[in-house]
């Protein structure tokens, strides 16, 4: 049990060496606070990476599946496609209740010490505080380096678009 996470219980079942091998896991995190969420896992990998075909959570405050790549050799590095299906935020931010089905793309990595990471929405569609939101676009960071590519949220008759870069103090 971890005490943000919750209690984990489920089963893994791994096959093969460690130069090459398949992973297998599902099961069910219960958060005394945050309910119930399933999980799952398909995957292989070697002593670099883990090939992900498949990793799903879901529960009564919405699912995500995802697939990609995690990589640890030469460094850190994550590369995901996600799929959110009616993700419920209320319990997160109650002051910012939200529904959101939307297609991403999530990119990090290590280098030289330093984090770099990017964000693709490629589709983001539901309501936040009652209103309709739509959203797309691409932030990425280098540093301390904001940097803005086509990102556009819509909600009702107000639009938010940010093009560029933007570094602290906002």
């Amino acid at each position: 049990q971890h005490p943000d996470i919750g209690d984990i219980k489920g089963a893994l079942v791994a096959d093969g060496l460690l130069q090459s091998y398949s992973l297998n896991a599902d099961g069910d995190i219960i958060h005394s606070e945050l309910g119930s969420q399933a999980f799952g896992l398909e995957g292989k990998g070697d002593f670099d990476y883990l090939d992900i075909d498949v990793l799903t959570l879901g529960g009564d405050s919405g699912s995500l599946k995802a697939d990609g790549e995690i990589a640890w050799v030469p460094k850190l590095s994550v590369d995901l496609d996600v799929i959110a299906s009616n993700l419920k935020t209320a319990q997160f931010v109650p002051e910012g209740p939200a529904d959101l089905t939307g297609e991403l793309a999530l990119k990090f990595s290590q280098q030289d010490d330093k984090l770099r990471g990017g964000l693709d929405i490629q589709s983001l569609n539901g309501t936040l505080r009652g209103y309709p939101l739509t959203g797309s676009g691409k932030v990425s960071m280098l540093n301390d380096e904001l940097i803005f590519d086509q990102l556009a949220f819509k909600s009702s008759d107000n639009t938010l678009k940010v093009n560029g870069r933007g570094s602290e103090p906002f």
